[in-house]
């Protein structure tokens, strides 16, 4: 079993509403942009989901492995990453026009 910590979907909202207000400010970041968006640890985040991600991808074509995603809420992290994960090992949405499909079918729904 490993933990990956990544937070929670109100730490997440909480630090994407950080980086928003940075990206959509009046000029007042500019100076201190990578500072700036470096404290709203967005970055942080969506690296332990790659992580996560690359860990599971690993363990299922390396190691030959089962794996279980579970989270505590069940929420927006087990969604990230089985998601990304069965984007990673299909063969067609690692290309482009794969990966435009995905982006199509979302703005669709």
């Amino acid at each position: 079993m490993e933990w990956h910590d990544i937070g929670n979907i109100h730490v997440m909202r909480g630090s994407y509403n950080d980086v928003e207000k940075v990206a959509l400010s009046d000029g007042s970041y500019d100076l201190t942009w990578n500072t700036s968006i470096a404290k709203t640890q967005w970055l942080d985040h969506v690296a332990k989901v790659l992580m996560s991600t690359l860990r599971c991808c690993y363990q299922m074509v390396r190691n030959k492995r089962n794996v279980l995603v579970h989270c505590s809420d069940g929420w927006d992290r087990t969604a990230q990453v089985c998601s990304l994960v069965q984007m990673l090992l299909d063969p067609y949405f690692r290309t482009i026009d794969g990966f435009q499909t995905v982006r199509i079918q979302n703005l669709k729904n």
